[in-house]
């Protein structure tokens, strides 16, 4: 059990370096203005909303058919983690085809 915990704990350590990355690149893309900057402020904020409701919808019920915490919050951190990878490559992506 102390090592799911302790395997958790550096799974949300990565979760939060890798959302730095992502925070630095919205900020880059939110100062240069314009509608690109308009566009991403509001698919940050829906993405924000969506993927809260839903891991906290996805949570709540793996707890509920009787999931352990530790589970839970493992495929909650998982989850996390993918959505962060997937924005971090489109804006890779998109501010090298800008360059």
């Amino acid at each position: 059990m102390k090592n799911g915990w302790l395997n958790l704990s550096i799974q949300m350590i990565k979760l939060g370096m890798e959302s730095q990355v992502v925070i630095l690149q919205r900020l880059s893309r939110l100062r240069a203005g314009g509608t690109v900057a308009d566009r991403e402020a509001q698919r940050m904020v829906t993405e924000k909303i969506t993927a809260a409701a839903s891991e906290a919808l996805s949570f709540g019920l793996a707890l509920s058919i009787g999931h352990p915490p530790l589970s839970a919050m493992q495929s909650t951190v998982k989850s996390y983690r993918k959505k962060v990878a997937a924005n971090r490559l489109r804006l890779d992506y998109k501010s090298s085809k800008q360059k």
